[in-house]
């Protein structure tokens, strides 16, 4: 039976998913969905000891049912010090808060196509991640969501996105290009830039832009912002 976690009492108190999951395929837990034969990759303490690359399959074979993987749960890979890669099929629409918290050691992992949201603290202090493609379809970026990534040295935000929350980016110290496609960023969080101290060029959109001067104010001096035909 899929496990019921308040996610929300978790994240405030620090306390993590305890209750063992529904399954395991190739060391990797598995929670069963409501309503139909898809699955959640969950959290388990035994996750932390992973190491190298780490492969989701779009589906799995438990006990003669194969089930679609369909998301990833909060804190799922958290602190998973020795996890360098992780490949995630295009059949997950959802990855929960947290999930690769802590992986100090993760240097590439591609989001899947279809995902929507760049929840908080998706990849807080995954200090070793060099690159990352933020599909066309992220409409949001959550709070500290690559907070500490000191490893980026270049990022694009896609046209899609109309939300970034506070300190997105703080600490990401070896960003030195920064790309907005969007024309429409309508919420913007405080602190977004905070620590980006390398950050030396910020393309934004040359026509149709709403991106208000004072939420860039967190930029290095030296940071040119360049207005650009995409």
């Amino acid at each position: 039976m899929k496990r019921i976690h308040i996610f929300l009492a978790a994240f405030l108190l620090g306390i993590l998913p305890i209750c063992a999951a529904d399954f395991k395929v190739d060391g990797i837990p598995y929670d069963k969905n409501y309503g139909g034969k898809t699955v959640t990759v969950a959290y388990d303490k035994k996750n932390k000891s992973l190491k190298g690359s780490v492969v989701i399959p779009d589906s799995v074979r438990h006990k003669g049912v194969t089930y679609r993987v369909t998301a990833i749960d909060a804190f799922a890979f958290k602190d998973g010090k020795d996890i360098t890669s992780i490949v995630i099929p295009n059949s997950v629409e959802k990855i929960g808060v947290s999930a690769f918290n802590g992986c100090t050691s993760l240097k590439s992992v591609n989001l899947p196509e279809g995902l929507t949201f760049i929840r908080n603290y998706l990849f807080y202090n995954c200090s070793s991640l060099a690159s990352i493609e933020i599909p066309a379809t992220v409409t949001a970026i959550g709070e500290s969501a690559f907070y500490d990534c000191r490893s980026l040295t270049t990022l694009t935000i896609p046209r899609s996105v109309t939300s970034i929350l506070k300190t997105a980016f703080t600490g990401c110290s070896g960003l030195t290009t920064l790309t907005i496609k969007s024309r429409g960023v309508y919420h913007y969080g405080c602190r977004m830039f905070i620590g980006c101290r390398n950050l030396k060029r910020c393309y934004v959109p040359k026509k149709e832009c709403r991106l208000p001067d004072t939420e860039f104010n967190d930029l290095p001096t030296t940071c040119e912002i360049i207005p650009t035909e995409f």
